[in-house]
């Protein structure tokens, strides 16, 4: 189970924040906020396990991403509740 998890880990070190657009479909948000939620747990997790800082900095990234949203807590169709660890 571990190695899936790294394997993923290792894929999104290399790959660039989620995307965030307001005009889509409140369930398109929502995917992406469950791809945000599983990029830091991941990465968090690899980083406690092997103490590598690069998965800590790709949770930090994806992290800062969403929380930088300039309509976070306002009405809109991103679920912040799911992206909220």
């Amino acid at each position: 189970m571990y190695g899936n998890i790294k394997k993923l880990a290792d894929g999104y070190v290399q790959s660039e924040p989620t995307e965030i657009k307001a005009d889509i479909s409140k369930a398109s948000n929502f995917d992406r906020a469950t791809e945000c939620y599983n990029v830091i747990s991941r990465c968090a997790l690899v980083y406690l396990v092997e103490g590598n800082t690069d998965y800590a900095e790709r949770a930090w990234i994806e992290a800062k991403t969403w929380c930088e949203l300039s309509t976070w807590g306002k009405n809109q169709y991103i679920d912040n509740n799911q992206v909220g660890l």
